[in-house]
């Protein structure tokens, strides 16, 4: 099966296909996320430190469609989950966020997002 993130496909043909794409990873898939917590997990001493927080999943999904009554400008819908392991910065213990909610019922118009498209040339 095709992968429709890797497709490069218009962001017309993903809203007019209604596209969902379901997200289920590892925190340590996300780069960036993980290097925020590995920084912030660095304050702990190294026996204190979850072993496994870079397995706890993320799970979330990438909904396609319009925004508007028209159907002119593709928009992108997000929902993201994950637990994070963090470090209280007033008695410096670990704890770990129940559960953190990106973009929930947010929607974006592609024509706010004017990143280029890399085609490979």
């Amino acid at each position: 099966m095709d992968d429709p993130l890797r497709d490069r496909r218009p962001p017309c043909d993903l809203a007019e296909g209604q596209q969902v794409i379901e997200i289920l990873e590892e925190i340590g898939a996300f780069t960036q996320l993980a290097e925020v917590i590995e920084g912030d997990l660095s304050a702990l001493d190294s026996g204190r430190i979850p072993a496994d927080w870079r397995e706890l999943p993320v799970t979330g999904e990438l909904a396609f469609g319009f925004a508007g009554a028209q159907d002119a400008v593709p928009a992108l819908e997000i929902s993201l989950t994950a637990m994070v392991p963090a470090v209280c910065q007033r008695c410096m213990q670990p704890f770990e966020f129940d559960s953190i909610d990106v973009g929930r019922d947010r929607t974006t118009p592609f024509a706010s997002l004017r990143a280029p498209m890399d085609d490979g040339k």
